[in-house]
């Protein structure tokens, strides 16, 4: 998937000392390689929406997600890249436990009624069930003093 238009032939290196600061109107090119990217939209959409929120005056002019790689062009402002370098990883993280949440709920909600009833009696008699044993145990045991008593 691909988002924006990509320029040709004027990316920057990012510079060896990170801890330098972007140059102003200068285009970068980063790639980010990852274990794999279940929804690109939703990548996307949050890189072009929160980049520019964390680090005023960064524009994000291209992005594009294949397999397990992300690339993306952004025009440098003065931010220093060693907090874009931190805040990537961050944000990714993110987005990858939101797509599992969203996983675990869409596994949850194809479990019909019939099987979470099942599991919430086993887990009632699991815990409940040695204390209802030993009450009806108590029961028949008196039941069988009294029968004995008066037999």
């Amino acid at each position: 998937m691909e988002v924006g238009k990509r320029v040709v032939g004027v990316t920057k290196y990012i510079p060896r000392a990170m801890l330098t600061e972007s140059i102003p109107g200068a285009v970068y090119e980063l790639e980010i390689r990852t274990n794999g990217i279940t929804d690109e939209k939703a990548v996307i959409d949050l890189l072009r929406e929160e980049m520019p929120k964390k680090f005023k005056g960064l524009r994000v002019l291209w992005i594009r997600i294949d397999d397990s790689v992300i690339r993306m062009q952004i025009m440098g402002s003065p931010f220093a890249w060693s907090l874009v370098l931190l805040w990537l990883p961050e944000i990714l993280q993110m987005i990858g436990v939101i797509v599992a949440l969203i996983a675990v709920f869409l596994v949850i909600s194809q479990i019909p009624a019939w099987a979470w009833a099942t599991l919430l009696s086993g887990v009632f008699l699991i815990y409940a069930g040695p204390k209802i044993g030993s009450y009806i145990r108590g029961i028949i045991a008196g039941k069988a003093k009294e029968v004995w008593e008066a037999g």
